[in-house]
């Protein structure tokens, strides 16, 4: 369990090629030793790895190994398959099912009282929403997350919510709340040391100040997010589009 752990802590300051390392390491341990429990939790970073860095097809089917490894009581650890499955399918281009996956999420997380996948899950829902073009609700869930975070604290959590409220602005041609949330969050981000929010947030100011006329800043925008990816190892193996599509 200790090289999953170590795995785990390596993911979240976004140094995913050590990740990988460890946590493949702990998933050939626990089968060695018919652990599944260690195993589904390893299974699940190990796919957290492959959305992060790109390798969406090896991630969903992973995520999907991890469901099938785990009793069906609901259980944080269940949530986060299940938010893990939703965001995945939205880097796919599948919006529909990932609200589904987000749903279900969702309503594990409110009988189990997990707070963390609470809000990733209503992220989720809030992106997958503006993917199609459903902005009323995919507002509603992106102020929820944002409210919940700033009063319990979830600071990472916070700065997603502020990313994908400039990406809802930048969809409905609000451009000045799309420039105002999208700094709001990367101040946010760059506290906390999240590169990929970085980057993503980086894209959404590329192209909301590409239409405010400033393309100087823009251009740095868009440098600043392709050094971002790189630093965490993203690429796009499954997926070509610009992520900014996906926003």
């Amino acid at each position: 369990m200790g090289c999953a752990l170590l795995g785990r802590a390596l993911l979240a300051v976004g140094r995913t090629a050590e990740a990988r390392q460890h946590l493949d390491r702990a998933v050939g341990a626990a089968q060695a030793l018919d652990a599944h429990w260690h195993e589904s939790l390893a299974l699940c970073w190990l796919a957290q790895v492959d959305r992060d860095t790109g390798h969406l097809t090896r991630g969903l089917s992973r995520a999907h190994r991890t469901l099938g490894l785990m009793s069906t009581d609901a259980s944080e650890h269940r949530a986060d398959t299940l938010v893990l499955l939703g965001t995945i399918h939205r880097r796919l281009g599948q919006p529909e099912e990932a609200l589904d996956f987000h749903r279900r999420a969702l309503a594990v997380t409110r009988t189990v009282r997990a707070k963390r996948p609470e809000l990733e899950a209503l992220v989720g829902l809030a992106t997958a929403y503006n993917d199609l073009a459903r902005t009323e609700p995919a507002m509603r869930c992106a102020n929820l997350a944002y409210a919940i975070a700033r009063r319990t604290g979830y600071r990472v959590l916070e700065g997603l919510a502020l990313t994908c409220l400039a990406g809802i602005a930048l969809a409905t041609n609000d451009n000045g709340a799309a420039i105002r949330r999208g700094a709001e969050a990367l101040a946010i981000h760059q506290r906390t040391g999240y590169r990929l929010g970085q980057a993503d947030t980086h894209v959404i100011l590329e192209h909301a100040l590409r239409i405010a006329g400033r393309p100087d800043e823009s251009r740095e925008h868009r440098q600043r997010a392709l050094d971002c990816y790189r630093a965490v190892g993203a690429h796009d193996e499954d997926n070509e589009h610009d992520r900014h599509d996906q926003q």
